[in-house]
């Protein structure tokens, strides 16, 4: 007769095992890339607000906000930079935000035309959700328009370039 300490302890090993398979990856696939967006609203003097997102597929998130020449394309000045580490299910990302870097608030200050000028915040949020939709074909990044305390931001579109 086999020992049943010996197969019990067989038997728990082999469960063990089988259930220790490979974590969930964290990152939606067909995310990753970058997406651009330029706001028609903020146009002053030929400017563009532009917005980009790039996800990469180890998990880095970067977000460029900067001012270009509508009509030549030419960067002109950055207004902020945010790195971070993100994880994204279909419609879901969670930002754990490492660094945010901005531009002097002061009309005077003098553009800031080298990323690595800009100042860095050190009162940066921890984390956050984005709830998003990609649209046609994956081309399009979508952010639907919510309520904020008495802010209520639009929907948002950016373009995969």
């Amino acid at each position: 007769m086999k020992n049943p300490n010996v197969v019990s302890l067989f038997l728990f090993l082999l469960l063990s095992f089988s259930s220790c398979e490979k974590e969930q990856d964290p990152i939606y696939q067909p995310l990753i890339g970058q997406f651009e967006s330029s706001s028609a609203e903020r146009q002053v003097a030929n400017e563009e607000y532009v917005t980009v997102y790039s996800f990469s597929k180890s998990g880095d998130l970067e977000i460029e906000r900067f001012i270009r020449n509508s009509e030549s394309g030419n960067f002109i000045r950055w207004e902020s930079f945010e790195k971070a580490k993100f994880r994204a299910t279909i419609s879901t990302i969670i930002v754990e935000s490492n660094e945010f870097y901005h531009a002097p608030y002061s009309i005077t200050a003098e553009p800031i035309t080298n990323k690595e000028e800009l100042q860095k915040n050190n009162a940066v949020r921890s984390s956050y959700e984005i709830h998003y939709e990609l649209r046609n074909d994956g081309n399009e990044f979508f952010i639907p328009g919510f309520q904020y305390s008495d802010i209520y931001q639009p929907d948002l579109s950016y373009k995969r370039i």
